[in-house]
């Protein structure tokens, strides 16, 4: 199959995209029916203890920006509901079977030689046909690659009267998932903050299953 020149960007291109496409995440929410979530306006972020403070830090302070966005005030004296964070990045390795993979290859042109009798003249005639690119079925070698899984969750907890840990007074729950070759949480974290928000205080009625568009 031939196929012209400035068709060849395009399909390339076109291979990139579909990698990107099938990157997706995974929102899930949970909450009490007992609890009326319009009424919570105030917070406090309690991260969960991590190795890694200063990251810790980071995504906590990106999490204050997003709630702030949607009209939440952050008060640390008198809260009406605790925000808790917790997330993780865990690599993730799997196997890729061989394939069949139809790529644009440059074929070079190719130079032909006639020789023939004209008015009794011997007489040679020499001719350069063009390049061209074919697509020509190419195997690719199985081999082991590596994504992270990225994981954020989100509970929303009433403050505890009697200084028990305010995990104990859980009444939302957000968590969102997903697995990216970035092994730095910090760039898929506010795409996930943002879908996971976005289902409190009603669901949004979006699947679960959401592609990731990055920006």
């Amino acid at each position: 199959m031939r196929i012209k020149p400035g068709l060849i960007a395009a399909v390339i291109v076109s291979f990139m995209l579909c990698g990107c496409a099938s990157v997706k995440m995974d929102i899930k929410t949970y909450s009490d029916p007992d609890h009326n979530l319009t009424v919570y306006k105030k917070f406090r972020i309690e991260p969960a203890d991590k190795e890694n403070p200063l990251l810790t830090k980071e995504l906590a302070a990106m999490l204050k920006r997003k709630l702030s966005q949607r009209g939440f005030v952050r008060d640390e004296a008198a809260p009406d509901f605790i925000v808790i964070l917790d997330f993780h990045s865990t690599p993730v390795r799997y196997y890729i079977p061989p394939s069949t993979q139809y790529l644009p290859q440059y074929v070079p042109g190719e130079t032909k030689t006639y020789t023939g009798a004209a008015g009794g003249t011997n007489v040679q005639v020499t001719e350069q046909t063009a390049g061209k690119y074919e697509l020509r079925p190419q195997v690719v070698g199985g081999h082991t690659d590596t994504v992270y899984h990225n994981s954020i969750k989100i509970f929303f907890a009433k403050p505890s009267r009697t200084g028990g840990p305010a995990k104990d007074n859980i009444f939302w729950r957000g968590e969102g998932d997903i697995e990216h070759y970035n092994s730095d949480i910090r760039a898929t974290a506010p795409y996930l903050l943002d879908e996971i928000l976005d289902e409190f205080p009603y669901r949004s009625g979006k699947p679960n299953k959401r592609p990731l568009k990055e920006k």
